[in-house]
């Protein structure tokens, strides 16, 4: 059991560290089902309630929620922006804890008002992709980072010899004008 604990901690914590570089990807990441349905594990939770679509979360999941529900997405005085990660409180009271990430890394507690839009539209957008989450053997958060940070550099690198093919080009251009003129 410790092992798994463990396991659950390392995955929160590369979600979290990760969460603005997967927001860049999510186009991507929505379009393959593999990386899509992948399982995050972030412990969201209602007191005394348990809601089909939340004890398992899915990447696919977050990345909806955060383009669909604007309240979600956030910005502070000094416009930081933020991602909610995590929702805890009671669908009774309204009482709260929720969890924010921000471009940084960094984390904040924070309260949110009301709190059962916040929960309402998160349970509806995971449960959208609930019962796909069962058929699919989706990628592991570690490998879809894996492969997004591949694809990425592959992506650099091909940036790189096509901005030096088009100097070259461009070089040897303007030697053959000058070369003509001679």
């Amino acid at each position: 059991m410790r092992d798994n604990q463990k396991s659950i901690e390392k995955e929160r914590k590369l979600f979290i560290s990760h969460a603005f570089f997967l927001w860049e990807h999510k186009d991507r990441i929505l379009q393959d089902d593999r990386m899509c349905y992948c399982p995050v594990h972030m412990g969201n939770n209602l007191a005394y309630v348990h809601i089909n679509g939340i004890a398992t979360n899915t990447l696919g999941g977050y990345l909806t929620w955060w383009s669909e529900f604007e309240r979600s997405r956030r910005k502070n005085r000094h416009n930081c922006c933020s991602f909610i990660y995590f929702l805890g409180g009671s669908p009774l009271s309204g009482k709260n804890h929720c969890g924010e990430v921000f471009e940084s890394g960094k984390t904040k507690t924070i309260t949110v008002s009301p709190f059962k839009d916040y929960w309402k539209s998160f349970a509806e957008v995971q449960n959208r992709f609930l019962l796909e989450s069962y058929i699919v053997r989706a990628y592991s958060l570690e490998t879809v980072i894996d492969i997004l940070e591949r694809e990425g550099a592959y992506n650099t690198i091909k940036t790189k010899r096509t901005l030096f093919s088009f100097i070259r080009r461009l070089f040897l251009f303007a030697y053959n004008q000058n070369h003509l003129k001679i």
